[in-house]
């Protein structure tokens, strides 16, 4: 094929598309938004399961989850209170460090502006666990994170120095408003640093110590001395030569010592089935080396242990769920078709008038919730 030929097939190619101007525009909107898509997927699956936290020895990093019942508050299995991250950290012999953060929003003002960031508080050994060094003036560290409310510092991340401060190098010791609160900049932190939260770029980081501080109303319960509420991701660093199997069987039997010990607490929740659920709590460990994607039910990793994504992991888990303690002893369902029904819409017994109870009691609610999702779930009705 010579040079003459193509460009003659170009000229064709042209013309046609000319004389279909319709055609010729539908297909260019389809090629842009395909490769548009195509990209935004790609950018999407990079940082979730490609890309692992920009720190040094990012694999020895694990997340700590709570697999089982928890008692009062909480945010998700991946959560934490306070004082449990602090038992976990001062009695294990498998993590170098344990760190703890937590990601919500608030109000920045500066300069007589303000505006809506995200916020990540860290505890004192966060910054020095991952290895990060400040890129200008100096980073949170454990003096900064030991008297609650008494330490208000904040460090910037890389991109709220350039985008608020235009780069200002006098910029630590500056004074900014964080929730209505003075807080003295101590640095800005590395560039392309945002935290660990998937989908929540950090714009500043303060200590856990200022938490009570920056939210007195909102989510007040989960402050530093409430032991039923969870609220903080924690992360460890695995100690030179463990493994997560053999850190997992060591950190078993200090788990269950301080489910024990939270038993005897006098908040603790004086129901013989809720207790007996609560002492059958595992630890799980997890490898951390990358973001946590939130979901409603509270962050987690992206993948599991094993590399699946989250759909797969949900139906693995359906097909191994265990049924509940108590018996279900469902009468044999009955199709139902009433005003405003749908083709999934079934049921096992007639619903209760308003104000009349349950006639199988109420004790028994979430295993015949269970029992109706299936049949919704899996056998539509067969009148529609």
């Amino acid at each position: 094929m010579t040079i003459t030929s193509s460009l003659r097939d170009v000229r064709l190619a042209i013309r046609s598309l000319a004389h279909a101007p319709g055609f010729t525009l539908a297909a260019v909107l389809t090629l842009a938004l395909g490769i548009g898509a195509t990209t935004a997927i790609f950018s999407l699956v990079d940082q979730v399961t490609l890309r692992k936290l920009e720190t040094p020895e990012a694999d020895r990093l694990v997340l700590l989850r709570w697999q089982g019942s928890w008692c009062c508050s909480n945010t998700g299995d991946a959560a934490w209170s306070y004082p449990w991250y602090e038992d976990l950290r001062d009695r294990n012999e498998v993590f170098e460090e344990l760190i703890g953060r937590y990601s919500m929003p608030a109000s920045f003002g500066f300069a007589g502006e303000s505006d809506r960031v995200q916020l990540e508080l860290v505890t004192g050994n966060y910054f020095r666990t991952l290895g990060l060094l400040p890129q200008t003036g100096r980073l949170i560290g454990v003096d900064d994170d030991v008297t609650p409310d008494g330490h208000p510092v904040a460090v910037l991340s890389h991109e709220t120095w350039r985008d608020r401060f235009n780069f200002d190098p006098e910029v630590v010791g500056k004074q900014v408003r964080i929730n209505d609160r003075t807080f003295d900049v101590i640095g800005v932190a590395p560039e392309g640093w945002r935290g660990m939260g998937f989908g929540e770029p950090a714009d500043l980081f303060v200590p856990v110590a200022m938490k009570k501080a920056l939210s007195p109303g909102w989510m007040g319960g989960y402050d530093l001395e409430a032991r039923r509420s969870r609220w903080m991701q924690v992360f460890g660093k695995l100690k030179p030569g463990e493994t997560l199997a053999t850190a997992q069987a060591a950190m078993a039997p200090l788990f269950a010592s301080l489910i024990e010990y939270d038993l005897t607490t006098p908040d603790m929740t004086t129901d013989a089935y809720a207790r007996d659920q609560f002492r059958k709590a595992r630890l799980l460990l997890q490898p951390g080396a990358r973001r946590l994607a939130h979901t409603r039910h509270g962050p987690r990793p992206a993948l599991d242990a094993h590399g699946h994504g989250r759909i797969a992991t949900a139906h693995r888990l359906r097909e191994r769920r265990q049924p509940d303690d108590r018996p279900c002893n469902r009468a044999p369902p009955r199709d139902r078709r009433s005003l405003g029904s749908g083709r999934w819409t079934r049921a096992d017994r007639p619903a209760a008038h308003d104000g009349e109870p349950d006639p199988r009691g109420a004790g028994r609610s979430a295993c015949a919730r269970h029992c109706r999702m299936d049949d919704r779930l899996h056998r539509p009705n067969p009148a529609f």
